[in-house]
Formats: structure tokens, sequence, C-alpha cells
């Protein structure tokens, strides 16, 4: 299992200030957007410099060490994935390297009674489940609240480490 961190006040001082950074009132309207999904970014790159996955979670070989996989689910309005990807371009977590994903949450059908259109939907949705639990970490960005229940439904099970900053 994914050794989780568990110290209370550590989830609640992560918490607050996530979302006091990420909030759009007051103050916060002033910050910079780079400076905020640069601060996002930090926050995710310590969850992976301090999580553990097990070892079977990974595809080594003999010759190589398979990366940690990060994923930005949904959309992805501050550009999190592309500046991730840029600051772990050259970087090695515990010996591996770091491998950035951006994901779309598939669109629902336009009409529900087409038989074809649902099929390649459920198609979609499931590829997108089966990807994310191949990877270590997946930040979920923007998405509709059923969107994301049905994520973490589908991944509670799974190795992977789930992170947001989208208010409860």
């Amino acid at each position: 299992m994914l050794r989780r961190l568990h110290h209370p006040v550590l989830w609640v001082v992560i918490a607050t200030v996530i979302t006091a950074v990420t909030q759009s009132h007051g103050y916060a309207e002033e910050v910079d957007q780079d400076k905020l999904a640069k601060i996002k970014a930090a926050y995710i790159l310590n969850f992976v410099r301090f999580a553990q996955w097990p070892v079977d979670t990974f595809d080594d070989t003999d010759d190589n060490k398979s990366p940690i996989r990060l994923v930005v689910l949904g959309k992805d309005q501050d550009n999190l994935a592309q500046l991730l990807a840029a600051m772990t371009n050259d970087m090695i977590i515990d010996e591996r390297p770091i491998n950035v994903t951006h994901y779309l949450f598939p669109l629902p059908p336009d009409n529900d009674d087409d038989p074809d259109q649902l099929e390649t939907y459920e198609r979609n949705l499931k590829a997108l489940y089966d990807n994310l639990k191949k990877c270590h970490l997946v930040y979920i960005t923007a998405m509709d609240r059923s969107e994301v229940k049905t994520t973490l439904d589908q991944l509670r099970l799974d190795d992977v480490l789930t992170v947001s900053d989208i208010p409860r």
C-alpha cells in the first residue's frame, strides 16, 4: 500500500495553505496566476518526494527504473501539466524520472438514446480509468462534482495518490 501521511495537523495546515492560496476571494484575486500554478506544482512535487509506492506499481526492468507517473486530470486552466513537465524535465526522485501527462475527462454523449455514442463514451471512460490506475499521483483540477466522485471511487482501491484544490 501507498504510505500515507497520517498526521492530522499536517493535513489541516496543508489544506489551509492550499485553500488560502487558491481561492479567488479578496486579495487572492490580485495574486499572479503563474505564481499560484508554481505553488501548486511545488506542493505536488513535495507530495511525490515524501510518498512511497509499492514496488509492484512500477514497471521496472533489470536495466531501467520506470518513471513516477503524474497526471493532471481535468481542465488545466493554469497550464499546471505543462509547468510540472518543465519543472521535472531532468528531475530524479528515488532514482526515478518523472513523467507528466494531462488527461481530459471524456465528454458525455449528446444523445443518451444513441447506443453508439453511449458505447464510445463508456469505452473512453474505461480507458481513462485504466490509464489513471497505472499512475502514481493524480491531480484533479476543475471538474464536475460527479466526475470527481466517480474518479475517486474508481481509484480508492489502487495505490494512486489523489490531490486536488477543489473545495469540498
